[in-house]
């Protein structure tokens, strides 16, 4: 999400808070189905009650566990991280670079 968020910053010149709502609705869908698949998939090993499941059953819960922090911290806090140290950037003047002219040059050699 951020990745995409920087490319519409830098090459389209987007602000910050723009970019990163444009990029969210885009990958949510991808963000979610992963994190979905991986719960519903650890879902049974947690919650059977056959023989070894005492060992195996912390395990499972532990990755559920994981995998839903991991989910929260994709789609709110690494943008709200993001946002801030955008903000922080503008405040003290410092620019990004721009990848433009780059990409401009790349496809120019392409062609020729």
């Amino acid at each position: 999400m951020i990745d995409r968020a920087i490319v519409r910053v830098r090459e389209h010149g987007e602000p910050p808070l723009q970019a990163i709502l444009e990029a969210g609705p885009e990958r949510l869908r991808p963000i979610l189905m992963t994190s979905a698949a991986m719960v519903l998939g650890m879902l049974p090993t947690a919650v059977n009650n056959g023989e070894g499941s005492e060992f195996r059953a912390p395990m499972a819960i532990a990755v559920i566990g994981g995998v839903v922090s991991s989910t929260l911290l994709s789609l709110v806090v690494v943008p709200v991280f993001y946002l801030a140290i955008e903000n922080l950037k503008a405040r003290l003047g410092i620019k990004a670079k721009s990848t433009a002219p780059l990409a401009t040059e790349l496809a120019e050699r392409e062609v020729a």
